[in-house]
């Protein structure tokens, strides 16, 4: 069903509710994940950039579903935000 040539209005209806909850659990790591770095700054950044930061890299490069890419944008916006300037300097460069 993910590949968007082949999906129908009706299909793609389906297809957005089957990973709504996905979706809706993504927003929530992104959203907590970018709350950690602004109360915890570097002390957390290690953490969050080794627990999740592959994990929406992933997203990025594999996903086709346009809300996980999305969330997947904001996480790092959120990370390269609130980071050190050496995580920074580290991450425009990979990602």
């Amino acid at each position: 069903m993910e590949k968007e040539d082949e999906i129908d209005e009706d299909m793609q209806e389906e297809y957005d509710d089957r990973f709504e909850q996905a979706n809706r659990l993504l927003h929530i790591v992104m959203d907590t994940t970018g709350f950690f770095m602004k109360l915890y700054n570097t002390k957390m950044e290690q953490t969050i950039i080794n627990k999740f930061g592959g994990i929406f890299y992933n997203i990025t490069k594999q996903s086709k579903q346009q809300d996980e890419v999305h969330y997947a944008m904001c996480f790092y916006a959120d990370l390269m935000e609130n980071c050190s300037q050496e995580t920074f300097n580290q991450g425009s460069q990979e990602v």
